[in-house]
C-alpha cells in the first residue's frame, strides 16, 4: 500500500482519480458519446457487478528491494460492505466488516482498530468496494472519465485510455472483454511508465464474466526501485451463500479492545 501511494497508481488502496484533464495526440481519437454507449471501463465494471458474493483464497508474493514476502489470505465478500479476511501468513490478521462497521486485529498487537464504515478513510473503505479476485479496484475510478481510443495491438486486442490530472491509464482487452493488462503512465505520451498489471489464466465463472486466477504487477518506484507482485486466486466461488456468522467480529476477535485511530493499536 505504501509503494502504491508513493507513485500515485490508480488503485482502490489509494485516492480516487481527480477530475479528468484529457489530452489528445495524433495517434489517439476520443470516442464520441453517440457512437459509444458504454466505455470499456464501464462494461468491465458491469460484468464484475454480477458477483454479489464470493469466497476465495489468494496467495501473494512481493519482491522489492531484494526481499521477497509471501502472504496467504482467505476471503469472504458480500455486497455491500460485508467482508471477512483472514491473513494466515506471514502474520495473522483478521479484517471484518459487518455492513456498518469495520474491525481490524493483528495477532500480537495490543489493540484492534474499528470505525463505522461511513467514517473510514478512502484507504480503508476501498477494499469494501472491490470484489476479491477481480481488477475492479483499478476500474472503478475510470468510469466517469472520457475514453480515448488507441490503436489495437498486434494480437488484435483493443486499447482504451483514460486521463486524469494525476495519471494516464491504458486498458487492453480481447474481444471477449477479458482484461489483459492495465498500464499506468505519468502522461499521455506514454514515455514514463509508473506501473503495469498483466492478467492471465482466465475462467468464465459466470456468463461472460472471466476471472483471472493470476496477475502480475510491476511498480516502478523512485530511485529506480522496482517492486513486483504476483497474485494467484484459487477456490473462487461466486454467488454462493456465506454464513452471517463470518461477519460477526465477536466470534473471531474475543477479548480485543478496539480504538478508532490505527496508530493507537500499538499503544
Amino acid at each position: 500500500m505504501k509503494n502504491i501511494r508513493r507513485i500515485g497508481l490508480v488503485s482502490a488502496l489509494s485516492v480516487l482519480l481527480a477530475l479528468p484533464c484529457v489530452a489528445t495526440t495524433n495517434e489517439t481519437t476520443q470516442t464520441s458519446a453517440p457512437e459509444q454507449t458504454a466505455t470499456l471501463a464501464e462494461r468491465l465494471c458491469s460484468i464484475y457487478s454480477q458477483i454479489k458474493s464470493v469466497s476465495c483464497q489468494i496467495r501473494k508474493s512481493t519482491n522489492s528491494g531484494g526481499r521477497t514476502t509471501r502472504m496467504l489470505s482467505r476471503i469472504h465478500y458480500r455486497a455491500p460492505n460485508f467482508l471477512h479476511v483472514d491473513n494466515v501468513s506471514p502474520t495473522k490478521r483478521t479484517i471484518i466488516a459487518d455492513g456498518e462497521r469495520l474491525y481490524y486485529y493483528q495477532q500480537g498487537i495490543p489493540r484492534g482498530f474499528s470505525r463505522p464504515i461511513e467514517e473510514l478513510t478512502e484507504t480503508w473503505r476501498a477494499p469494501l468496494r472491490n470484489i476479491p479476485g477481480t481488477p475492479l479496484e483499478h476500474l472503478l475510478p475510470l468510469r466517469e472519465l472520457p475514453e480515448i481510443e488507441l490503436p489495437a495491438t498486434a494480437e488484435g486486442f483493443i486499447r482504451r485510455a483514460y486521463q486524469s490530472q494525476a495519471v494516464y491509464v491504458v486498458l487492453t482487452a480481447d474481444t471477449k472483454d477479458r482484461l489483459q493488462r492495465i498500464d499506468f503512465f505519468k502522461s499521455s505520451d506514454m514515455k514514463a511508465r509508473t506501473g503495469e498489471y498483466t492478467f492471465s489464466h482466465f475462467k468464465e465463472e459466470l456468463p461472460g464474466c472471466w476471472i483471472p486466477s493470476q496477475y502480475k504487477a510491476t511498480l516502478y518506484l523512485p530511485a529506480d526501485e522496482v517492486a513486483v507482485e504476483t497474485r494467484r486466486t484459487s477456490n473462487f466461488a461466486p454467488n454462493e451463500e456465506i454464513p452471517d456468522a463470518l461477519f460477526n467480529h465477536e466470534l473471531f476477535m474475543k477479548d480485543v479492545t478496539f480504538v478508532d485511530e490505527f496508530s493507537k493499536t500499538y499503544q
